[in-house]
């Protein structure tokens, strides 16, 4: 899984150069890595370490673009479940990234099909994003998007620093994406290995349903945030939920449950992965008028930064045969954001702006 630092750089791109341009910058970007890494012979790391540099780069163009869509193209009572949808691509492309590598590859070692499969698809992906993405529709969808008004970086991000909710929201997004990343990238890892000794294939259908089932909880969260505004408590219960199911998780971590597992890694889904758009659009809302890319770009790069590590720690401890405690760190890290998330108490401002309730404070921003 590609890990990089650039996302809250390159976050700002879409306000500055065009959400249209950015994500062609993005869709053009990954085909060429997933191009490259096909084509280099073997042994040579040099030219796989520049398609996976390349796709690490371009990676914060796409991954930040859904606040951003949904504020261009959606009104107010639809942007939440807009930006679910679109969040939840990317885990998609993770679970067909789960089930993909069995298949092909199998036990004769074709690793160049798998490379060549995925730059196939990627390169369709590609044309459908030069061919039908536009940057916004020719009437705003919104009276915010009306009024919208670029605001200055260096100033929007001392206002950030200033404001006690959004960073509850960023440490806590930072967690909740890390610990995720974290599962989805050592979870073959972690149960392949001895003493419990599962089979690559059980692996396998433990991170896509991971994945399958956190649509359908992305799906849920959405609805409720984008119905009766409570992003609060859909963020407090998913946390707290995650926390029990990580626990149960550990307690009951041994060979031969794989019913169990595919349970649990359901569960774990289901409570986890609607953290991602949720958290995206609450820091939106909350931020108003700051713009999305910036805020997003934050967010996403948090993210990546508690994941790296804790991939590093993971592994290390998985390999020694420690991976009980390392479960434990995660189980911490999410009881953490639980009680953390209950000292929120910030205000839609965006939403009482398009509600005729409150008018937006710019003259910090420009």
């Amino acid at each position: 899984m590609q890990k990089n630092t650039t996302f809250f750089k390159i976050g700002r791109f879409p306000v500055k150069g065009g959400l249209r341009t950015g994500i062609i910058i993005g869709a053009v970007g990954t085909l060429i890595s997933a191009l490259l890494r096909p084509c280099a012979p073997k042994n040579w790391f040099w030219l796989l370490f520049i398609a996976q540099t390349i796709g690490a780069i371009v990676q914060p163009f796409i991954l930040n673009a859904p606040p951003l869509i949904a504020a261009n193209w959606f009104p107010d009572k639809e942007r939440a479940l807009a930006t679910t949808i679109a969040s939840v691509a990317n885990p998609v492309g993770v679970a067909v990234g789960f089930v993909m590598p069995p298949l092909l590859v199998g036990d004769n070692d074709r690793v160049e099909l798998l490379l060549l499969v995925q730059g196939i698809i990627v390169a369709i992906m590609c044309v459908v994003v030069i061919i039908f993405v536009r940057e916004k529709p020719p009437t705003p969808p919104s009276f915010s998007q009306i009024d919208s008004e670029e605001t200055s970086l260096l100033k929007s991000l001392f206002v950030l620093m200033k404001d006690r909710n959004f960073w509850i929201v960023f440490i806590t997004f930072g967690i909740g994406l890390g610990v995720f990343n974290t599962l989805a990238t050592l979870l073959q890892q972690l149960v392949n290995g001895p003493p419990y000794n599962y089979e690559d294939w059980q692996a396998s259908v433990f991170g896509a349903l991971v994945i399958l089932f956190g649509i359908v909880g992305s799906g849920i969260c959405g609805f409720l945030v984008e119905k009766y505004r409570v992003y609060k408590y859909v963020l407090l219960g998913t946390y707290f939920l995650s926390t029990i199911f990580l626990v149960l998780f550990t307690l009951l971590l041994a060979p031969d449950r794989f019913w169990i597992y595919t349970v649990l890694c359901s569960a774990i889904g289901l409570t986890m992965m609607p953290l991602l758009p949720i958290s995206l659009e609450l820091v939106v809302e909350i931020t108003y008028p700051i713009g999305e890319g910036i805020t997003a770009g934050l967010l996403m790069a948090n993210g990546q930064l508690v994941g790296i590590p804790l991939i590093v720690l993971g592994g290390n401890l998985i390999k020694n045969g420690h991976t009980i405690e390392f479960l434990w760190v995660l189980v911490g890290l999410t009881a953490f954001s639980s009680w953390l998330m209950i000292l929120f108490y910030g205000t839609l401002k965006r939403h009482l702006y398009e509600s005729g309730k409150e008018n937006p404070d710019l003259s910090n921003l420009n």
